[in-house]
């Protein structure tokens, strides 16, 4: 949702607490795989950031960061994934967080502080020059979450002590505001699908009578072998969150494009014969580990020097997964 370094000992320490093993939130996981793909993060700055910034980000230049920036005190509120950019003449990161317990966080601007600050102080030990993080929160609550100065939430002040109060900016993407028609209507290509998915995911009355929307433009994307995983993802996050079976599946589906019916069964058909023994439940985790793999073996074959910590954060996976995968891609070290 692989870890600047301070971050990656961390995780270690924690991990050798845990005896090596990692919780990881669906949600988070969903979130860091699906805005891991170039095209979901270009259309999401093109359609939902500051028109006034897009203007001078070169789209082009857009690469998937190694670091983040969350600490253990921050992973209670958000899950992050960073991209840098070109803007103008210098740099710039921007740094999506996805609320992951999908409640109005308190006093967000103390959140962000602490995720900037851990920024800056990492950019000083490496001796490099600053970068401005652009900070994006993806909140997908019930309740209204209004974007307020900082300064706001101070009682009886006034201009004066107001310049004492460190204020800065964060944009908040609230998914419960946009319909479905509207979405759709904007064009976004597959980032429609991942805010569907997460908008609806508790909704399984939505889900069971708008299958077929949430699948939208499914057929097109299975015209490219390479969306196979991104479609995948979609299916095992609606599988292992939702109350969806083998029956029921093929009676929902049936008003989805013949192509999109197959390719889902056989997703599911994976998962299920993987865990069969255990019952459903294991053959749907089964099958985002299996995701999880192939993700990490295409972050390995597109980008064979980034660290085996980096992939799997990425991949949401262990370590001696990436291990094994590199070693069957490349060799031994």
């Amino acid at each position: 949702m692989a870890k600047k370094q301070s971050k990656t000992k961390r995780n270690s320490q924690a991990d050798e607490k845990g005896k090596g093993s990692k919780v990881i939130n669906p949600h988070d996981a969903f979130f860091k795989t699906t805005f891991s793909y170039p095209d979901v993060v270009r259309s999401y700055i093109e359609n939902f950031m500051d028109k006034a910034l897009v203007k001078n980000i070169d789209l082009d230049s857009l690469e998937l960061d190694s670091t983040s920036y969350v600490t253990p005190e921050l992973d209670e509120y958000f899950a992050d994934l960073v991209w840098r950019a070109n803007y103008k003449s210098t740099s710039i990161k921007i740094s999506f967080l996805f609320e992951h317990k999908s409640y109005v966080v308190p006093y967000p601007h103390v959140q962000l502080i602490r995720y900037i600050v851990e920024h800056i102080e990492n950019q000083i030990k490496a001796k490099e020059k600053l970068t401005v993080v652009i900070p994006i929160v993806i909140y997908h609550g019930d309740d209204e979450w209004k974007v307020r100065k900082f300064s706001d939430y101070f009682e009886g002040i006034d201009e004066h002590l107001a310049a004492y109060v460190p204020n800065f900016n964060y944009q908040l993407t609230s998914l419960g505001k946009y319909s479905d028609k509207e979405l759709i209507d904007m064009g976004i290509g597959k980032l429609l699908n991942v805010f569907l998915a997460m908008i609806h995911i508790r909704d399984m009355a939505y889900i069971r009578e708008n299958f077929a929307t949430l699948l939208i433009s499914f057929e097109t994307y299975l015209l490219n072998p390479e969306n196979e995983n991104f479609l995948r993802t979609i299916f095992v996050y609606l599988f292992k969150n939702t109350e969806i079976r083998g029956e029921e599946l093929d009676t929902i589906i049936t008003s989805v494009h013949k192509n999109v019916k197959k390719f889902s069964m056989s997703t599911y058909d994976m998962a299920v014969q993987k865990g069969i023994e255990k019952g459903i439940e294991k053959g749907i985790e089964k099958g985002a580990d299996k995701n999880a793999k192939q993700v990490a073996q295409k972050l390995l074959l597109e980008f064979p020097t980034w660290g085996d910590d980096k992939i799997a954060d990425l991949a949401n996976t262990t370590i001696e997964v990436v291990q094994s995968i590199r070693k069957e891609l490349f060799g031994s070290n």
